[in-house]
C-alpha cells in the first residue's frame, strides 16, 4: 500500500451527508487520498469510465441502479477496482450474494474510523475484509455449506408452494409480519409455515434454510 502515491476513492451513496462523513474520515489518512462522489450506480459507472479508482465505497440500496447490480458491472468491466460494500444491511442474503459476486470487503455504516482504515489497508493487500458481524454470517453460511446439514431427499421433506414462498421471503430477511402483508395471510399462519419448514428441513437454523433455498433454486444468487 505504501507504493501508492495517491489513493483514489469513489464514495457511492444516495445520501450527501453520509458521503461527506466518509470523506472527512480520510482527512488524516496515512497516505494522500483523492476522493470523488456518486449518488447511484449509473453515476458510478460513468465515473469509472473517466477516471481510474483504487477503491469504490459502495452502498447497496440506491435509486436508478442499486449496489448489487453496480458491483456486478464493476467486477466484469473494471476488475482492477476494489469494491468495499458499506451498508446498513447485514442480511445473510446480501452477504452471500455480494461476496459470491466478488466484492473485496463488506462493512456496516456503524463501523468506527479505525475499522474503516483497516478495511482499506486489508483490501489493498488483496485480502478480503469483513466486519465482525458480516464475517460471522459468512462463516456460518460456509459451515452449513460444508457439512451440508440439510439433506431433504424423501418426498415428505419437499416443501409446498406456499412454504417455498415463505422460504423466499426468509431469504430476503423479511419478518413474519412483512411476509403476512405481502402474501395476504395472517402472521400466525406465517409462523406456522416457518415452524413446518424448519421441521421438514430438520434444522433450527435460518442459515440452513437459506442454503437449502440456494441448493434447490428457490432463491438464486446473482452471478457476475
Amino acid at each position: 500500500m505504501n507504493s501508492l502515491k495517491t489513493l483514489t476513492i469513489l464514495i457511492v451513496d444516495d445520501h450527501p451527508l453520509f458521503r461527506k462523513g466518509v470523506r472527512e474520515l480520510f482527512r488524516d489518512f496515512c497516505i494522500h487520498t483523492s476522493i470523488d462522489e456518486a449518488q447511484n450506480g449509473i453515476e458510478t459507472i460513468k465515473a469509472l469510465k473517466k477516471k481510474r479508482y483504487d477503491i469504490v465505497f459502495l452502498d447497496i440500496e440506491m435509486p436508478v441502479l442499486n449496489g448489487i447490480d453496480t458491483a456486478k458491472i464493476i467486477v466484469k468491466d473494471f476488475p482492477e477496482v476494489k469494491i468495499l460494500i458499506i451498508s446498513s444491511y447485514d442480511s445473510i442474503r446480501y452477504v452471500i450474494e455480494l461476496i459470491e459476486i466478488g466484492v473485496h470487503g463488506y462493512i456496516l455504516k456503524s463501523i468506527d474510523y479505525e475499522k474503516i482504515t483497516l478495511a482499506v489497508k486489508t483490501i489493498l493487500e488483496n485480502k478480503l475484509y469483513l466486519a465482525p458481524e458480516i464475517q460471522k454470517a459468512w462463516d456460518e453460511y460456509h459451515s452449513q455449506k460444508t457439512i451440508n446439514t440439510v439433506k431433504p431427499t424423501s418426498e415428505q421433506c419437499e416443501l409446498t408452494i406456499r412454504e417455498m414462498q415463505i422460504v423466499e421471503e426468509i431469504c430476503e430477511q423479511n419478518s413474519s409480519s412483512t411476509i403476512a402483508r405481502k402474501l395476504s395471510i395472517s402472521k400466525s399462519t406465517v409462523d406456522n409455515h416457518r415452524r413446518n419448514i424448519l421441521k421438514k428441513l430438520k434444522t433450527d437454523n435460518i442459515v440452513a434454510v437459506v442454503l437449502y433455498a440456494i441448493q434447490k433454486g428457490i432463491f438464486k444468487i446473482k452471478k457476475k
